[in-house]
């Protein structure tokens, strides 16, 4: 529901509604009536945590009631597909990039080659977590991801975050906006690759002329 809603909200389901009212009302003896204790009418001020603050809940339901059980179903399944479709560009340039995790809805998480088929020695431990050896390769990978990452920022037509996982550094692309189309992710993966590509040039001169590399 955050796709559509973004203060984070969610919707609960209980069985007997009188046990989450009953746990939260603060309703004194005194505006106590026979219809709301029997459950005839529903007072709404029962039913969120924060009391106090926005009424975020119905956010959740002028959602619901503008595109309905079957709108936002298809939402959902464009979102992922949406992002199987930016992980299948990604996993076409291998030799620029290796995905570390997704695609996880509309989640793809990548990290640079310092060189074209590089290995860089991404594994996972027991747990399933990233596990990256210090090598030198991949210090050069985080610096080159790193370098790519606030290039493409910097540029302003998209925006990216990243992350460091188990010592690797990454970049996170989401594509869980309601207005995102193929064309855009395309776009987004073209210049992820000029820049990786544009970068990995600067380093093969810096290794041919033994200087130091310039952002």
């Amino acid at each position: 529901m955050r796709t559509l809603a973004n203060p984070p909200n969610s919707c609960l389901y209980v069985k007997k509604r009188n046990d989450l009212t009953d746990a939260l009302t603060l309703t004194p003896s005194y505006l106590r009536n026979t219809f709301s204790d029997s459950g005839l009418v529903i007072d709404y001020r029962d039913w969120q945590i924060p009391l106090g603050r926005r009424f975020r809940s119905l956010k959740v339901w002028f959602i619901l009631r503008s595109y309905g059980i079957d709108g936002i179903q298809s939402v959902i399944r464009n979102h992922i597909k949406l992002g199987d479709y930016f992980h299948s560009l990604v996993k076409s340039r291998d030799d620029l990039f290796e995905v570390l995790a997704g695609p996880a809805f509309a989640l793809n998480v990548i990290t640079c080659k310092p060189q074209r088929g590089a290995e860089t020695r991404v594994a996972l431990d027991t747990d399933g977590t990233v596990n990256a050896m210090q090598s030198g390769a991949r210090l050069e990978a985080n610096a080159l991801t790193k370098q790519v990452y606030e290039h493409v920022n910097a540029q302003g037509e998209f925006y990216l975050t990243s992350a460091v996982i188990g010592g690797i550094y990454a970049i996170r692309i989401v594509s869980a906006n309601t207005q995102t189309e193929k064309k855009y992710l395309k776009r987004c993966f073209d210049v992820l690759v000029d820049a990786t590509e544009t970068y990995l040039k600067s380093l093969d001169q810096v290794s041919a002329n033994g200087a130091k590399p310039t952002n």
